[in-house]
């Protein structure tokens, strides 16, 4: 239990606020996923993007918009800066899905397929962050 302890002072993650660390979970998530798909569809390979419409120079803005937004609002407490954490994770389930689909264990994108990835992870962080 000192290990866990010692391990949680010295990450110190909750001193970059609520705010800054959701930022830096989800555009760490996106700019892992943009990475993941650019270099899946220029290797040739077979893979196509299932989803032609997307707009990283509108969606990033709208989802550091809506952060920003919500966390003026919304009430400082553990229970919603846990809510923050996990909808920050989320942002993940674009490389997870990736790397199911490199890893040839899925047979295309779907978002359930990376859904008990993502649920078994938000889970450990948030007992994580919650002792």
């Amino acid at each position: 239990m000192a290990n866990l302890t010692e391990l949680r002072n010295r990450l110190s993650l909750m001193n970059l606020g609520r705010l800054k660390l959701t930022l830096t979970i989800t555009m760490a998530g996106f700019l892992i996923d943009t990475i993941m798909s650019n270099w899946m569809l220029s290797s040739n390979n077979g893979y196509y993007e299932s989803n032609t419409t997307l707009f990283p120079q509108i969606g990033i803005p709208l989802i550091v918009l809506n952060y920003v937004i919500a966390d003026q609002f919304i009430p400082k407490t553990k229970f919603f800066d846990n809510i923050f954490y996990t909808l920050a994770i989320l942002q993940w389930s674009g490389p997870i899905q990736n790397l199911l689909v490199l890893l040839k264990l899925t047979p295309g994108i779907s978002y359930f397929y990376a859904l008990p990835v993502i649920l078994i992870t938000s889970f450990v962080i948030l007992s994580f962050s919650i002792k």
